[in-house]
């Protein structure tokens, strides 16, 4: 089972292939994500690809991006990334180009599955969805699973629960649907 570290920093794993921008111990592949279509890897390659706090420090559009983990990754593969949620102040460092929220995906690419523009078949199936609290808050501990349970991301969005408690990532989960393989 061949993994990805997308954007790896210093939180490398073992067992996953660990990218970054920068040539540091642990990482395995240096590559300048910005620099699209991606040519460090083959095609169909990866079963799992995890990016934490990375794609809010690329360029290109979010489709370009999505396109390229797509082409990497296996049919029936797992995608997970987390980047922060708009309401966090690390959001706004000069550094970010993106700004997510709970609907990010689902506005850009359709609700539950997305489709990329101008295909007619769907690649990514969204499989989880959880907003992530900062814990260092002692009520974040209970803030998180009401806001993800019982009012739902939805609402908080949408309220001023969001200034109130504001999130400090969030975590998306996809199946990568490969159905027209040439």
């Amino acid at each position: 089972m061949k993994k990805l570290n997308l954007g790896c920093g210093l939180k490398y794993f073992k067992g996953y292939d660990n990218l970054d921008y920068y040539k540091h111990e642990g990482v395995d592949i240096v590559y300048d994500l910005n620099k699209i279509p991606w040519k460090f890897a083959k095609d169909n390659i990866y079963d799992e690809i995890y990016s934490d706090n990375t794609l809010e420090h690329l360029k290109p559009d979010i489709i370009d991006i999505m396109n390229e983990i797509y082409k990497i990754a296996k049919p029936n593969s797992t995608i997970k990334i987390i980047v922060p949620h708009y309401t966090t102040g690390g959001t706004y460092s000069e550094h970010h180009y993106k700004f997510f929220w709970y609907r990010s995906f689902e506005y850009r690419f359709g609700k539950g599955s997305f489709s990329l523009e101008n295909t007619e078949w769907k690649k990514f199936k969204m499989i989880k969805r959880k907003l992530i609290f900062n814990k260092i808050f002692p009520w974040n501990w209970i803030v998180e699973p009401i806001v993800n349970f019982w009012i739902m991301p939805y609402i908080y969005e949408n309220t001023f629960l969001q200034y109130l408690f504001p999130a400090q990532d969030i975590y998306f989960e996809m199946k990568v649907i490969k159905t027209n393989l040439k």
